[in-house]
């Protein structure tokens, strides 16, 4: 996109922006709430905002895969220091510069740099503020659904017609799966409490590890323990008994 376009964008986003915000702040002084909620309308027009905004950035910016962002050198504290003392000493003695560098190209390079830096400082500001804003609707949204789910159960217990056939629906999230199957291979702290319990003569068996180191693919772990297949067999014959 040649210049003219991006002003045009630019522009544009700026006359949204300067609406959108003006809207806004009406929006937020007519809320009837302790604190501002966002509504549709508000959702609307910063998704728009944000969704212009970063338009504009991809003319610009630069997508790199993760090999590519590893190879690159980020914008550190001492970075960021080693270059602007480059481009200050840079600035006063031009003659050392070398001849595919010249001043004017070291400049725009910088203050590329720069404005790029403020861009991303800003987004991660903003990210910050997005996260915690979701973090607390999140938790003031869970907290009205229990003061729901509460009044609702309350209803069921008094048998208020409807009242248990909805109740039954939500407390289905409290409930734990009481009969899930055990697995026949231990996990790592099953066999760790195995370990410790032979080493103390508290239980018979053994255990078998055996183990293949990562060769270009990945290796792979076996472990065989007598000790958690004994209570698992010992859970069936149990099962068994209580169904006779």
């Amino acid at each position: 996109m040649d210049n003219t376009g991006l002003d045009a964008m630019v522009a544009s986003f700026k006359e949204k922006h300067d609406a959108a915000l003006e809207k806004l702040q009406r929006n937020v002084k007519a809320s009837n709430y302790d604190r501002a909620v966002i509504s549709d309308e508000t959702d609307a027009m910063i998704m728009t905002l944000l969704t212009e905004a970063r338009e504009i950035y991809a003319e610009f910016g630069t997508t790199l895969s993760p090999e590519e962002r590893a190879r690159k050198i980020g914008a550190r504290v001492k970075n960021i220091g080693y270059i602007e003392t480059c481009y200050l000493i840079a600035q006063n003695n031009p003659q050392f510069l070398p001849s595919q560098l010249p001043l004017v190209t070291f400049t725009s390079i910088v203050e590329d740099f720069r404005h790029k830096r403020a861009i991303d400082m800003l987004n991660k500001q903003f990210g910050q503020e997005t996260s915690d804003g979701l973090l607390e609707s999140s938790n003031t949204a869970y907290h009205a659904a229990g003061y729901f789910y509460q009044s609702l159960k309350t209803a069921a217990m008094q048998k208020i017609p409807g009242a248990e056939a909805a109740w039954l629906l939500l407390s289905g999230y409290f409930k734990k799966n009481k009969h899930a199957t055990p697995s026949s291979e231990p996990n790592i702290k099953q066999t760790e409490r195995d370990v410790h319990a032979l080493l103390h003569g508290t239980k018979d068996g053994k255990i078998i590890i055996e183990n293949e180191s990562p060769k270009i693919v990945g290796g792979k772990r076996k472990i065989i323990d007598n000790i958690h297949k004994a209570r698992l067999d010992a859970k069936e014959t149990l099962n068994i008994e209580e169904t006779e």
